[in-house]
Formats: structure tokens, C-alpha cells, sequence
């Protein structure tokens, strides 16, 4: 980010404020907040676009970093809790079926 700011931002940003947190994490997101400080109130705006666009950015580019969704796949059959017709008890003959 630091590398954004003084380059690409360099006349957006004043120069004082840059942070990053990670706020939330979860199975499947990860929450940032990215406080910066700039010139005036437009700036602010801008550099806040061009910051969090260089940011999806660099995540696209670095997707090992980012939550990973696993699955575990079982062929229908091969599962030990897969349900088998056969398994199910058969009725008695005085019993409706």
C-alpha cells in the first residue's frame, strides 16, 4: 500500500495516515479497513478508489491468500453413512407396506 500511496497517490495523500486492520475473518471472507488521510475531501474520495482498486488488485494476483472454500467429495456409493435401500429394515408380514 505504502508503494500506491507514493507513487500513484503521491498527490492525493498527505502524507500522515495509512493503517491497515483486518477487522472480521471468517470461513469465507476476510474484512480489511484501510484508513488513510489526504489533502481535502475530494482527494480522500480518489485515493480511496485508487487504494482499494490496487488492493483487489494485488489480491487477484495473490489468490493463495485469501480464504479457501474445501470439499470432500465421496462417491454415492462409497461413503459409510451413504444411504442403502438394503439398509432399511424390511416390514414384518403383519405390518401394511
Amino acid at each position: 500500500m505504502k508503494r500506491v500511496l507514493e507513487e500513484e497517490g503521491r498527490e492525493l495523500w498527505d502524507g500522515k495516515v495509512q493503517e491497515v486492520k483486518v477487522t472480521d475473518i471468517s470461513d469465507r471472507t476476510v474484512a480489511l479497513r484501510i484508513l488513510l488521510s489526504a489533502r481535502n475531501p475530494s482527494a480522500s474520495w480518489d485515493l480511496r478508489c485508487l487504494v482499494r482498486e490496487r488492493m483487489l488488485a494485488f489480491l487477484q494476483k495473490h489468490p493463495q491468500w485469501l480464504p479457501i472454500s474445501r470439499t470432500e467429495m465421496w462417491p454415492s456409493d462409497s461413503h459409510p453413512g451413504a444411504f442403502r435401500p438394503e439398509r432399511l429394515p424390511r416390514p414384518r408380514s403383519n405390518e401394511v407396506s
